[in-house]
């Protein structure tokens, strides 16, 4: 609600002018029930288990109310500093047991593969030698090593009267080419395809 905002602004206040330092924490937890919700704010100090803590309250509330609590925010305090700091122990990254995130990274399923190139021309006397056809002419080139289909179905726009240089865009069902020419010396070439194929971006 917003005119329940300046409550929000007030227990802020003093983590940021009053308690700077960790640990300090500013909480804005929601409790909902089937006809009605309230908001609390928590600004803790001190506490350096304080999500814990707050996790054990939300839990004992829900269990003894039958409301269901959301968490909307937690903010954090400055790190305190410490001078001449020297840390005792040094950890590197075969320490730490990696074999979680890996899995995770092997179970990711990419949608798309996308390449971006950033070209300039050798000779920057004369920039006006690009044409549209020609850089027409190098997209279907390019579609014609992602895709297997026709490249009679790909849909080419041109857009050449937007300042000094043009825009081309080919779409199909595959993916998109774009190729963005500033006028000048600088093209820009976007090749986005749904399937992950390096040696063709690359071809």
């Amino acid at each position: 609600d917003g005119k329940e905002e300046w409550r929000r602004n007030l227990m802020d206040r003093f983590r940021q002018e009053i308690i700077v330092n960790e640990p300090v924490f500013l909480s804005e937890v929601l409790f909902n029930s089937s006809d009605s919700s309230m908001e609390l704010a928590i600004t803790s100090s001190g506490d350096a288990h304080f999500i814990q803590h707050l996790n054990e309250v939300r839990a004992s509330v829900e269990k003894r109310s039958g409301v269901v609590s959301d968490v909307r925010n937690i903010q954090g305090g400055l790190f305190t500093f410490q001078v001449d700091f020297e840390p005792t122990q040094f950890f590197l990254p075969s320490a730490y047991d990696q074999s979680s995130p890996y899995e995770q990274w092997e179970s990711q399923k990419p949608i798309g593969h996308q390449t971006v190139f950033q070209l300039e021309m050798e000779d920057k006397d004369d920039p006006e030698d690009l044409v549209m056809a020609e850089f027409g002419d190098a997209v279907k080139k390019i579609l014609s090593k992602l895709q297997k289909t026709d490249i009679d179905d790909v849909e080419l726009h041109e857009f050449n009267g937007v300042g000094d240089g043009f825009l081309l865009i080919g779409l199909w069902s595959g993916g998109t080419v774009t190729v963005l020419w500033d006028g000048n010396i600088h093209v820009d070439l976007n090749i986005f395809t749904y399937t992950e194929n390096e040696t063709a971006h690359l071809g």
